[in-house]
């Protein structure tokens, strides 16, 4: 019979087997896990640092995209494997700069903006000289410096609206001759067709369109184009022969309109540049968001029985630039430009060559050969601006205009996909 002293100690030796075992699997285990973890840390850090160098070399390579000038189609560190496709090139009164890595691995980080020039609102009007006084009636008012013409300014009741606003002008004023801001005629030109575009009908895109700015531009062409209910949005232009008419229901963000007449119905919101050489008339509650710009160009054809117009409908919300300028030619003196402006509200410039009318809040500056009031009876009133109030210092610090000015420092006016 075995002693049971000598069967516990080798149950006792069988047990430290089995723990030794155990522990010795453990230890196994927390090291492998510990070195996986490592391998897996050390690799999310290199590939996180990848990223950063990626993330670094795009923004040296947006840098430098924004202080060159003219079209940019070319490689950023050429010769490595940080290279940066570089893309620059005019969107309407915008320029429009694309920065993708070369590797496909990085191909998702990139910076694609629209450059405008940035420059502070002090002036809140500029007015040619027409030696008659600009006179306020109603709410009207004017807040920051302001350049008239030199029978000043006066307060008056016109159609039995009488002034109510209590003080004039809030800031400085002088008289003179209101002088045009220097353009960049060469921006002016690019609004023009002359980039390549790919053609497209309206049929061949659905409803609900999103192109990336990185992409190829489509241009849509056509004798009249109608939008009624399309979801566009991307590099996209439309041209039409005598009209482009965009519904109410429409939602259009970033696109280029040219036609010589363009309507935008009530009702619509969008982000959009329209151009026409006739008119542009928006209907009632457009919202158009920054940095819309409506601009009424002539062309050297415009017929002196023609007026360039500009019709903007009541409770309209404008984020952007209102532009209307005579063409260079020598019948360009007896051509009218004419703007009414009713019960709107804008955040950014106006520069008109020409008539304007207007009632609402302007929140930035206004620059226009004169002012008209239409009575209730049909009469007009020459430099009487009722209920209009333009206010430079309440437009954002942070606001960046089109590239159509010659001053300014180049900014990033908006960020895009």
């Amino acid at each position: 019979m075995m002693n049971p002293s000598k069967l516990f100690a080798k149950r006792l030796e069988g047990t430290a087997l089995f723990y030794a075992l155990l522990i010795t699997t453990l230890i196994g285990i927390l090291l492998t896990a510990l070195i996986s973890i490592w391998i897996y840390y050390r690799g999310a850090h290199q590939r996180d640092l990848a990223i950063w160098e990626s993330i670094e070399s795009v923004e040296s390579a947006f840098l430098y995209a924004q202080s060159e000038e003219g079209i940019m189609d070319q490689e950023y560190f050429p010769f490595s494997t940080d290279s940066i496709l570089m893309t620059k090139r005019p969107w309407g009164f915008f320029e429009l700069i694309s920065c993708t890595p070369a590797s496909p691995s990085s191909s998702t980080i990139t910076k694609t903006a629209l450059l405008g020039r940035k420059s502070p609102a002090r002036i809140c009007l500029e007015m040619l000289d027409t030696r008659k006084a600009l006179a306020l009636s109603g709410t009207s008012q004017l807040i920051g410096q302001a350049i008239v013409p030199r029978g000043g300014i006066t307060t008056t009741t016109v159609n039995g609206v009488p002034f109510q606003s209590g003080q004039a002008i809030i800031g400085s004023s002088s008289s003179g001759d209101g002088a045009l801001p220097s353009l960049d005629l060469d921006v002016l030109n690019n609004t023009q067709p002359g980039l390549i575009h790919d053609p497209y009908n309206i049929r061949d895109l659905a409803d609900s369109f999103h192109l990336s700015f990185t992409q190829t531009p489509i241009l849509i062409k056509g004798k009249v184009l109608e939008l009624e209910r399309q979801n566009w949005s991307g590099p996209i232009v439309l041209e039409a022969d005598s009209l482009i008419r965009i519904g109410g229901k429409a939602r259009l963000n970033g696109l280029i309109l040219r036609a010589p007449s363009i309507e935008i119905d009530t009702g619509f919101t969008g982000q959009l540049q329209a151009i026409a050489s006739l008119e542009i008339t928006l209907g009632t509650q457009v919202y158009l968001t920054y940095p819309s710009v409506l601009a009424v160009l002539p062309k050297s054809s415009f017929s002196r029985r023609q007026s360039g117009r500009l019709r903007i409908g009541k409770d309209c919300k404008i984020e952007g630039t209102l532009l209307g300028l005579k063409n260079n030619s020598n019948d360009a003196d007896d051509q009218q430009l004419l703007a009414t402006l009713q019960q709107t509200e804008l955040q950014g410039r106006v520069i008109w060559q020409g008539g304007l009318e207007f009632s609402g809040q302007i929140a930035g500056s206004v620059y226009c050969d004169n002012f008209f009031y239409r009575g209730n009876s049909g009469q007009f009133f020459f430099n009487y601006l009722v209920n209009g109030r333009i206010d430079a210092p309440s437009r954002s610090e942070h606001w960046v205009e089109p590239m159509i000015w010659n001053t300014g420092n180049k900014a990033v006016a908006q960020w895009l996909d």
